[in-house]
């Protein structure tokens, strides 16, 4: 039993990678992230301060586009994961991250359009290929 445990939870490889990764990703992409996020936080900005928004309103625009920045990110290092695994339990994660955030992507936009706000872009649209050949 605790074999099949320890065999479902990410492998200890796949944490350093991912610790390893984390940093790199953040300095390859050139501050395209971060200017999608400014980016989206001074549209929501302007959003609100032409209506009469409430204070949990603007929460909820940071949560929004919080959320939606850390979900891209989660995506990428799942498709890293299924890239450069080693192992095929590690690559099943990574499927599975993947397909978890690009749901939770489609309901965090879903909810961002009812309330008329914008979230960051996905990361394709705004920086480099994460991975070099």
């Amino acid at each position: 039993m605790r074999g099949l445990l320890l065999s479902l939870l990410p492998s200890r490889q796949l944490i350093l990678q991912l610790a390893v990764a984390l940093p790199l990703l953040s300095a390859c992409s050139s501050g395209g992230s971060n200017d999608a996020v400014d980016a989206a936080n001074a549209e929501n900005k302007n959003k609100i301060s032409e209506a009469d928004v409430t204070a949990k309103q603007e929460a909820d625009a940071d949560f929004l586009v919080k959320s939606t920045s850390r979900a891209l990110l989660q995506v990428e290092l799942g498709k890293l994961a299924q890239a450069r695994a080693t192992t095929p339990t590690v690559r099943t994660y990574g499927a599975r991250l993947v397909q978890n955030r690009l749901e939770l992507l489609n309901a965090l936009r879903g909810l961002a359009t009812s309330k008329n706000l914008t979230v960051p872009p996905p990361w394709a649209a705004t920086s480099r290929p994460l991975t070099t050949k």
